[in-house]
């Protein structure tokens, strides 16, 4: 399928604002706010299978997004909804200031509302949005990711949802199978509380979702009764573990060699600097004071914290 929104430039020659064909070989390409409004419409017509790439940073500000693959589905854990079952990555890049369409038909709401493809590599910070309808599955990055669905290296920060009684969660309303990995959320506070809603299926033989490697200011999985597999993850982290390089080091499973998806660059740890997929920010390395030996992140790479380093204490 080929892109559909047209736009007549200043000197009269039109603009395609997506390039690609949304192949595995020649993806779409997505350098804009337009452009990812362009890709909405495109899956939402029935473009499922697409493969699609960010090129750059998108600011969303004063613009709305329609969710990505809505499904009105009330168990959208069964096969045969309309999910987004192609390969968005977004190569590090970041959405920020993302207001989605309030869309009281679908039960799935996120940046994409249903996935049981792949969803790699992108960030988002700041998404708000509201929905009227109950017993949906809400997250900031997938509402609902089904069996066989994967986000991985993908972190959310800030989300502001405001639902009716549903399934919430910062990163993921209900993982019904898939896989989450590497990945990070955090948020102040608000009405959701966690990072993934639930993380098995609800009806039929239980099929659990499986997090690894993943790290959330509020608890990991919020009900209790559906916590599926979860490994090498930590929740209740406090802002701290984030600004001081502690969860970028975690994600990054501690290597330094420049092919880590992860930096950081380090001031203090009351800084708003993140973890990032930006090589542009610094390498994190794990240190020790020499005398209290505690633990404490930095960007110098010598084996000794000394006085000229700028060192972060891990609390």
């Amino acid at each position: 399928m080929t892109a559909l929104m047209i736009v007549v430039m200043g000197n009269g020659t039109a603009q395609s604002l997506l390039s690609g064909s949304g192949t595995k070989s020649d993806p779409y390409v997505i350098s804009s706010e337009y452009g990812l409004i362009e890709f909405s419409l495109l899956v939402n017509r029935g473009d499922y299978d697409a493969w699609a790439i960010m090129t750059s940073d998108i600011d969303m500000d004063g613009t709305t997004l329609s969710t990505i693959a809505p499904s009105s589905s009330t168990t959208p854990e069964l096969e045969g909804v309309s999910a987004f079952t192609g390969h968005f990555d977004g190569q590090g890049h970041e959405i920020k200031n993302l207001r989605l369409e309030k869309d009281d038909a679908n039960t799935t709401m996120g940046l994409f509302g249903t996935v049981s493809g792949t969803v790699r590599r992108v960030g988002i910070a700041g998404i708000s949005y509201t929905s009227d309808t109950s017993g949906g599955c809400y997250g900031g990055l997938v509402g609902a990711l089904l069996k066989g669905g994967t986000v991985s290296q993908c972190y959310v920060r800030e989300p502001s949802f405001s639902t009716a009684t549903a399934t919430r969660g910062f990163l993921v309303g209900a993982n019904f199978g898939g896989t989450i990995a590497d990945c990070y959320a955090y948020s102040d506070g608000g009405q959701t509380n966690c990072m993934v809603g639930i993380n098995t299926t609800q009806d039929g033989t239980p099929v659990n979702g499986t997090m690894q490697n993943c790290y959330c200011s509020k608890t990991l999985v919020g009900n209790a009764t559906y916590t599926g597999s979860v490994t090498e993850s930590e929740g209740g982290l406090s802002k701290v573990k984030f600004t001081s390089g502690y969860v970028t080091w975690k994600l990054n499973k501690g290597v330094t060699d420049g092919t880590q998806a992860w930096y950081q660059t380090l001031t203090n740890v009351y800084s708003n600097d993140f973890p990032m997929m930006d090589k542009q920010k610094s390498t994190v390395y794990e240190r020790v004071f020499c005398d209290s030996h505690k633990e404490g992140y930095t960007n110098d790479p010598s084996h000794t914290a000394h006085a000229t380093t700028q060192f972060v204490p891990a609390d």
